[in-house]
C-alpha cells in the first residue's frame, strides 16, 4: 500500500473511532466488542478493499462461523456451521463483482490485474472475500485485545502516546496478547526438532501465543516492554502464509491509541470480560468498559 493511501486510511480510522466514542457519556457501561470493535473492523475493511459495508450483525455471524471452522480438527461439530458461514462469505464476495468503472479500491485493482494475468474470476472473487474476512477478523480481535490491556493497565496509554514509541509499542501489544492462539502446518520433508522426529506429511500444531512468551527469545516475557527490541513475535504468524491483515491490525491499534489520546479519554473495565471459546483465534466476545475523561 502506498504511504499516502495508508495515511488516508489511518486518518479515516481515527476519525471513525472518535465519532463512535464521542457520543458516549462518562461512566456509562457499554460493550467495546459489539459497539466499537465490530463496526470499526467492518468500516476499515470495507474502506481498505473499496467495497460496500455488509450488515454488521450479519457479518459478525459469518466471521464467527469461519473462526469456528478453523477449529474443526479439534471440534468436528463446528464443520456445518463453518461451511455455512463460508458459503455466505462467498455469496457476499460474488455481490461485489463487477466493480463500477473508475473504482480504484483494492478489489478493483485485483480484478484489473486478474484480467492482465488471465486468472479466473472465481479465484479473484474468492480471494477478495477471504481478504475481507482476514482484515475484519484481525482488526476485531486486535482492537479488543489491545483495549483490554489499556483498560487493565491505564499507565500504558500515556506511554504509547509519547513520540516514537508507537511502532515498537504496538508490536509489543501484539506479542503480549495477539489475535492468534495457534495454527497448523503439514511437514513437506522429514525433519527432527529438539529430538522429536516429524515425518513428511505429518500435521504440526504451532502454538503462536506460547511462542510469544518463550523466555529463550524474550526477556521477561510476561511483562509489557513498549520499547522491546528485537521483537520477533509470531502474533500474525510468519513467512508466506502470515496473516494478510497484520498491517491493518497494527494500523487499527495505532488509530485507537491516537483517538483515545486526542480526546483525553481512557478505558475502565465495567465488568469481567468474556473470551470467545475458539482455539485458533484469540479474541474477546464481550468487553464491558466505561470511558473516563
Amino acid at each position: 500500500m502506498r504511504s499516502q493511501d495508508k495515511k488516508k486510511l489511518f486518518d479515516d480510522a481515527v476519525a471513525f473511532l472518535r465519532s463512535t466514542l464521542g457520543g458516549r457519556r462518562r461512566d456509562e457501561p457499554f460493550d467495546w466488542m459489539s459497539d466499537v470493535a465490530a463496526p470499526f473492523a467492518l468500516h476499515l475493511s470495507a474502506s481498505l478493499l473499496g467495497v460496500p459495508e455488509p450488515d454488521a450483525s450479519d457479518y459478525a455471524e459469518i466471521s464467527h462461523g469461519i473462526a469456528l471452522r478453523m477449529d474443526s480438527g479439534l471440534a468436528p461439530e463446528n464443520i456445518p456451521e463453518g461451511d455455512a458461514a463460508r458459503k455466505r462469505l462467498n455469496d457476499l464476495g460474488e455481490s461485489w463483482f463487477p466493480r463500477p468503472e473508475g473504482d480504484d479500491g483494492l478489489v478493483a485493482q485485483l480484478v484489473r490485474r486478474a484480467d492482465d494475468e488471465f486468472l479466473g474470476g472465481h479465484y479473484m472473487r474468492n480471494s477478495a472475500a477471504m481478504m475481507f474476512n482476514a482484515s475484519y477478523g484481525t482488526i476485531f480481535a486486535m482492537v479488543g485485545n489491545a483495549a483490554l490491556l489499556l483498560a487493565m493497565m491505564p499507565e500504558l496509554l500515556p506511554q504509547l502516546s509519547r513520540p516514537g514509541i508507537q511502532p515498537t509499542g504496538v508490536d509489543e501489544l501484539v506479542r503480549y496478547d495477539g489475535p492468534a492462539q495457534g495454527t497448523s502446518r503439514v511437514a513437506v520433508t522429514e525433519t527432527t526438532i529438539q529430538g522429536t522426529r516429524i515425518a513428511a506429511g505429518d500435521s504440526v500444531v504451532t502454538l503462536l501465543a506460547a511462542a510469544n512468551r518463550d523466555p529463550r527469545v524474550f526477556d521477561d516475557p510476561h511483562d509489557i516492554k513498549l520499547d522491546r527490541r528485537p521483537n520477533p513475535h509470531l502474533g500474525f504468524g510468519s513467512g508466506p502464509h502470515a496473516c494478510f491483515g497484520s498491517e491493518f491490525g497494527k494500523l487499527s491499534i495505532s488509530a485507537m491509541i491516537n483517538a483515545l489520546s486526542d480526546d483525553g479519554v481512557r478505558l475502565r473495565l465495567a465488568a469481567e470480560p468474556t473470551r470467545r471459546t475458539t482455539a485458533t483465534v484469540r479474541s474477546l466476545d464481550v468487553l464491558p468498559v466505561c470511558l473516563e475523561r
